[in-house]
């Protein structure tokens, strides 16, 4: 989608936040609908997508009104999946405090020597991209 796809047909152009395509590049997407529909219901996916920085933050400090429980995806139960992402607060702080710190600069940058090796391993061949669940490569 491009700024000038509105102006040129009068319409308002589709916006799917579903299909994988739109975030290829999506600046032009997110332009729109911050400036024409920063609360914007896709009735073909049936969801939300909201767009404004304030309004999204708004909506996340507010778990009494807007929940996650049912998922984070639209059209699959989700409610068995405990998930970081499918949690409201108190439990999504509490699972999200057992991670943070390995995120942190000082938490890549131990990690940084390993990476650089599977990578090495992986661009040369000798490795796989993708190892069982559980191992550790050293």
């Amino acid at each position: 989608m491009t700024a000038t796809d509105e102006d040129a047909t009068g319409v308002a152009p589709y916006v799917n936040v579903l299909d994988p395509e739109f975030y290829v590049d999506p600046w032009d997407g997110y332009r729109w609908l911050r400036d024409h529909a920063p609360a914007f219901w896709d009735p073909k996916q049936q969801l939300w997508a909201i767009s404004r920085y304030d309004d999204v933050m708004a909506i996340e400090k507010n778990g009494a009104l807007y929940s996650s429980f049912f998922g984070s995806r639209p059209h699959i139960d989700q409610t068995a999946d405990r998930s970081m992402i499918n949690l409201d607060e108190p439990a999504h702080h509490q699972q999200r405090n057992l991670v943070a710190r390995q995120f942190t600069p000082k938490g890549v940058r131990h990690r940084d020597p390993r990476c650089r090796r599977r990578d090495r391993r992986v661009r040369s061949g000798r490795g796989d991209r993708v190892s069982t669940p559980g191992h550790r490569d050293r």
